[in-house]
């Protein structure tokens, strides 16, 4: 997932102009109250349980069932690839593996719900692309994401195990439409995260490491 992504280094900015299409239609969907006639759980990443921790989501979605109580039909999919799993003991989950560019901006337009039990997140993108697609995120906390993730604000947090992440997700899953404020919030934390954000950000990066060097400068030639 990382080839289309252009990214800056400086305070973790990501370009989510790329989403903006994404978050126009998952909007729609949010103002009409969640309405969908399907609902989609993803998981994005590498599989790599112990930074990722996939397995508590596989082990979590396992035993919930296929359709909600109005009707609504339930899948879950896996979007990345790495460590080998034995797919035939998850039948309700679809494995993607590896996409990129516009497969990807679709992957987190499809979904309704992104579930990240990471034990370990420098930054998170997937993250905040998750709250730019106006997507109920459901995530660890103490990780990167803590620098733009609020508990029960713009995410749900939950710890990394399967039991905490299955009890959540049947939460959502019996009444997405309470957390219509945390999607609404999430979006416009995400739109924060900008080309402009990370420009101004360099800016002043650059203009304080200037003006450190020519104070120093000075005080040499003054001494």
């Amino acid at each position: 997932m990382d080839g289309w992504r252009r990214r800056t280094s400086v305070c973790g900015w990501i370009l989510t102009t790329r989403f903006d299409a994404v978050r126009q239609v998952s909007a729609r969907g949010v103002r009409a109250g969640y309405r969908w006639t399907r609902i989609r759980v993803s998981f994005f990443g590498r599989l790599v349980e112990e930074q990722k921790g996939y397995l508590s989501f596989l082990d979590a979605v396992r035993d919930l069932p296929s359709s909600t109580g109005d009707g609504r039909a339930i899948s879950f999919h896996v979007w990345g690839k790495g460590e080998s799993v034995d797919e035939s003991a998850y039948p309700l989950v679809q494995f993607h593996g590896h996409v990129t560019d516009a497969e990807l901006v679709n992957a987190f337009a499809s979904s309704d719900v992104i579930v990240m039990p990471s034990r370990y997140e420098p930054f998170g993108y997937v993250a905040l692309e998750a709250l730019a697609s106006g997507c109920i995120l459901i995530a660890t906390t103490g990780q990167g994401m803590d620098e733009f993730l609020v508990p029960d604000k713009n995410f749900v947090a939950r710890t990394s195990d399967s039991t905490s992440v299955e009890n959540e997700l049947e939460k959502v899953l019996e009444r997405p439409e309470r957390y219509f404020d945390v999607v609404q919030e999430g979006i416009r934390t995400a739109a924060e995260w900008s080309w402009r954000r990370s420009v101004e950000a360099h800016f002043r990066l650059f203009t304080n490491v200037l003006e450190v060097a020519r104070t120093a400068a000075e005080s040499r030639n003054n001494s």
